[in-house]
């Protein structure tokens, strides 16, 4: 499920109208009570992403019981309104199309710098797979667990690293 943020201006902001943030708690816990286990995605470098954002996220994953997290940093890609924008904002940091991969800060954000969204990247995708964050989503879960244990483990290492290649 693509929550993409917590946020309803940036839900606004990007034309969305069938996310709702305040409904997103209601929405999993509807989709869990049919046994079905939810891969759910944010994305992290919105104008108005603070520092709270990663934590607030986190939070939201861990109480919502997401089965499966995955964070994504904003990136503008080439053609796309967002790089327009940005390029012409003078807030794109590089053309090295390589590190246009979600991974890596590729623009200058509004409210954080681009070291603050690389590091509450990584902490927040460390500390959901952690091995106390596993547990604690996955335990309750009345889904697979024969499928997303595993799949927590193989995304904990995923993570760290791809986290010591980037060093952050």
């Amino acid at each position: 499920m693509g929550f993409e943020s917590l946020s309803p201006e940036t839900i606004a902001s990007m034309g969305k109208r069938v996310n709702h943030p305040s409904q997103y708690f209601d929405v999993v816990q509807k989709i869990h009570d049919q046994r079905i286990g939810i891969d759910g995605s944010f994305v992290f470098g919105f104008d108005n992403d603070d520092e709270g954002v990663f934590d607030r996220t986190l939070e939201f994953a861990l109480n919502a019981k997401i089965e499966v997290t995955y964070f994504s940093i904003l990136t503008p890609y080439p053609g796309t309104r967002l790089h327009k924008r940005l390029l012409q904002e003078d807030r794109i940091l590089t053309q090295d199309w390589s590190l246009y991969d979600a991974n890596h800060v590729v623009f200058k954000p509004k409210i954080l710098s681009a070291d603050q969204l690389l590091k509450g990247y990584y902490r927040v995708f460390k500390e959901v797979y952690s091995i106390p964050s596993i547990f604690k989503r996955l335990w309750a879960s009345s889904s697979w667990k024969n499928l997303f244990y595993p799949m927590n483990l193989g995304f904990r290492q995923s993570v760290h690293r791809l986290a010591r290649t980037v060093k952050a």
